[in-house]
């Protein structure tokens, strides 16, 4: 039995495949994994700056409306 091409999928493979196209998509996927980690630890940082800053000022404000 012979079955007929299905002519929708021809425009997807391409008959010349290269590697490089898969290196350089791989290479830029890991460049903007790279960048949002970089910026996911900035923020990560800065939240415990500002936390750790906000928890002091309230521990202290809470300490002089105790009288301690």
């Amino acid at each position: 039995m012979i079955v007929e091409e299905d002519r929708s999928t021809l425009g997807l493979i391409s008959d010349t495949f290269e590697m490089m196209d898969f290196e350089v998509a791989r290479a830029l996927e890991y460049k903007r994994i790279c960048r949002e980690r970089l910026i996911m630890g900035r923020g990560i940082l800065w939240g415990g700056i500002i936390s750790i800053s906000a928890w002091a000022v309230l521990g202290m404000v809470v300490a002089n409306l105790l009288g301690y």
